[in-house]
């Protein structure tokens, strides 16, 4: 019930004041022309409505309120690259695809920095998002048509870490290719059959034994 009371109030109080912001960034850019800080202010809102969209995903754990992974991954791509041209495809075994939740916010997170990367850095004017399960594997591709990312910075440890985290956490593997002017593809592959490990608890006492 708490869970379910904070939910409703970062949806209802939250999401409607960061829309407001959207929406009054909006008008003002229309009033006075586009600017660098408007469009920093619009960037900065989408972004924290997604996160707080993953907050009140997670917070409710079922019920008919409660879309699929890959529909909240899709309506998330509608918030943060409104302004690009962006398109979403999944094959019809992704859309049932659940993960424990652990791993879900792991997933949301690596999916809402790999947009924010694109947005802030990539320069980018389309983004193609796929999504599919198969052979066991549930697979995750972003690819923008922006500006890329240099060989030699690619191969900095620093590069892409906060993906490389989530990818680790996931036990995932993470496929980069970059080309310069020609954009970045990202795929992730999460295993779904693999053995994960119990969490520990009290013995089980068979039944009739102290």
């Amino acid at each position: 019930q708490v869970r379910e009371r904070i939910a409703g109030d970062l949806h209802d109080e939250v999401g409607s004041n960061l829309g407001s912001i959207q929406m009054f960034a909006d008008l003002a850019e229309g009033r006075s022309g586009p600017s660098d800080e408007l469009k920093r202010i619009q960037r900065i809102a989408a972004e924290t409505v997604s996160a707080v969209r993953d907050i009140v995903w997670l917070l409710r754990p079922g019920g008919d309120h409660r879309i699929a992974t890959v529909e909240h991954l899709r309506e998330t791509s509608s918030i943060m690259l409104e302004t690009l041209d962006w398109k979403f495809t999944a094959n019809e075994d992704a859309w049932n695809v659940e993960l424990p939740e652990e791993e879900t916010r792991h997933l949301f997170l690596f999916f809402r920095e790999a947009l924010h990367n694109i947005m802030r850095h990539a320069k980018a004017a389309k983004v193609e998002i796929r999504v599919e399960k198969n052979d066991g594997r549930f697979r995750l591709v972003i690819h923008d048509d922006g500006v890329g990312i240099p060989a030699e910075k690619l191969e900095r440890p620093s590069t892409l870490r906060a993906l490389r985290q989530r990818t680790e956490a996931l036990g995932a593997d993470l496929k980069v290719e970059s080309t310069a002017e020609q954009g970045t593809r990202l795929e992730l592959t999460v295993p779904l059959d693999r053995k994960r490990p119990r969490k520990k608890g009290l013995p089980v006492v068979p039944a009739g034994e102290s």
